[in-house]
């Protein structure tokens, strides 16, 4: 008798919004709707890049969850699949969203996508895969100082400003950040 199993996974956040600085909690949910136990199931999440892990918990003290050191850096390059070898569970993971988020698509979303997978014969594949889009929100605190100076020579205080006087204005602006100002 081989044993027949179904699997489903679904994730959801309650972020709407992937703002840089703050964090995403996205929570994981697998279940196997049977008829038979299921044996070696394993989730992976492919964390996007623009994400940084905090943690990553399971529901249950016995699931194995495995975060790569890539999906804790900053280095958007680096694979960050979290693997979790799993019964049943809940699966939690809180990201921070770096100052500099990459995102696909116009306006840009963070894609966050989770599969699951066993061993023997599914009785249905679908939904072995969920995804979960928020758009990215880039933070930005653009500051501009004007400063003036005289020619000192003209009223002996640099401070006054005399008809005929040669004014410079000086304009310094900033991005204060976190995220990076564009179009500015």
């Amino acid at each position: 008798l081989v044993p027949q199993f179904d699997l489903t996974v679904a994730k959801t956040s309650t972020a709407t919004v992937a703002a840089t600085g703050t964090t995403i909690t996205y929570t994981i949910t697998a279940r196997n709707d049977g008829p038979s136990p299921a044996s070696g199931v394993t989730l992976s999440d492919d964390i996007p890049d623009g994400l940084r892990i905090i943690t990553a918990t399971s529901s249950t003290g016995t699931d194995v969850v495995t975060i790569p050191a890539s999906a804790i850096d900053t280095t958007a390059a680096n694979p960050d699949n979290i693997t979790v070898d799993v019964g049943t569970l809940a699966f939690t993971i809180v990201a921070e969203v770096l100052a500099i988020p990459t995102g696909t698509g116009t306006p840009a979303n963070i894609v966050n996508s989770v599969t699951i997978a066993g061993l023997g014969t599914e009785l249905t594949t679908l939904p072995n895969t969920s995804t979960l889009s928020l758009p990215v929100q880039l933070r930005n605190d653009l500051v501009v100082v004007k400063t003036i100076t005289t020619n000192p020579a003209s009223t002996g205080n640099p401070a006054i400003a005399a008809p005929g006087t040669t004014l410079t204005y000086t304009l310094v602006a900033r991005n204060d950040g976190p995220s990076r100002a564009t179009t500015v």
